[in-house]
């Protein structure tokens, strides 16, 4: 496959008007050569291709060249989708985003949130193709609850996605061990956590954007050791980094050690208190009274010297 045939090039016309709007509207480095990008932006879908341009019209002060770097993104974003449904040769290959969502979700993103850069369709397709698409849309979810303290959208996709993928969250083929573990630990955490990381979010946005810090708290970087502890505990860390922001030189390094703090004292017994349902709210209430006092008596004392 070379690309589409001739006819084939912008059927919708959305390409040439977009391109033409960015010409006369963003004020770009050079302006967009139609012909130029046409073919390679024809390779990918629609939502790419147009996720593609929302970039150029983000990123118009970085972009030297805005013709070189459409085709370059569409090249890489045509090349993953090809790649990935993998000729006679590698049949074998996985699909990319053979549902569209990931695309749409994207291009979705790009246009309504006001993140602090466009994400890069072209670099993330791929790797989150390669994911669980529930796990894959949980990501792009998480960048949208917390875009005002993600400082790199696409950086902060590639990580993530990565840190799945190293856990076994992968399409299709999940390697029998990871498979057990994973339906256990749907089962287990799913309800909550997903009410708990949207709260969590919510609270270090918050933070970011209201709390004069030493400097923000990386949301990647926090996001999964707090949601692995009792949700009351997680924003009593939250509450006492707000309460002490003024004296706490590193935000992000003082929530990573509470929240370890909080995970050595209890969380096995509120654990297996959540696997064996009826135990859940005793342990639950349990290890919340118990992590709050202690990472708050804690943290209260370090915020303090």
């Amino acid at each position: 496959a070379m690309g589409p045939p001739r006819g084939a090039l912008d059927p919708t016309g959305k390409i040439a008007k977009q391109v033409m709007w960015l010409n006369k509207n963003v004020p770009l480095a050079m302006p967009i050569n139609f012909p130029e990008v046409v073919e390679p932006l024809s390779g990918c879908d629609i939502p790419t291709a147009m996720s593609i341009l929302k970039e150029v019209e983000g990123n118009a002060a970085h972009i030297q060249n805005p013709t070189a770097y459409i085709a370059q993104a569409a090249g890489r974003a045509a090349a993953a989708l090809s790649g990935g449904m993998g000729g006679m040769g590698g049949g074998m290959g996985m699909p990319v985003d053979p549902t569209g969502k990931i695309s749409r979700q994207v291009a979705w993103l790009n246009k309504n949130i006001p993140m602090a850069e466009p994400l890069s369709i072209a670099d993330v397709v791929g790797p989150l193709s390669k994911l669980d698409i529930t796990a894959a849309m949980k990501i792009l979810k998480d960048v949208e609850a917390s875009a005002a303290s993600i400082n790199f959208p696409t950086k902060y996709v590639l990580s993530a996605a990565n840190r799945l993928m190293a856990s076994g969250m992968v399409a299709g083929s999940v390697p029998p061990m990871a498979g057990v573990r994973r339906t256990w630990n749907n089962a287990d955490q799913q309800p909550a956590d997903t009410e708990a990381s949207r709260q969590i979010s919510k609270q270090i946005g918050r933070l970011n954007t209201s709390v004069p810090m030493v400097e923000k708290l990386s949301y990647s970087d926090v996001k999964e050791p707090l949601e692995a502890i009792p949700l009351e505990t997680a924003l009593k860390i939250l509450k006492d980094l707000e309460a002490s922001a003024g004296a706490i030189k590193s935000p992000t390094s003082y929530v990573l050690a509470a929240a370890r703090r909080a995970v050595t004292g209890e969380s096995i017994p509120a654990k297996r208190a959540r696997t064996a349902g009826y135990g859940g709210g005793m342990g639950g209430g349990m290890g919340g009274g118990m992590g709050g006092g202690y990472s708050g008596g804690m943290g209260g004392g370090m915020g303090g010297g």
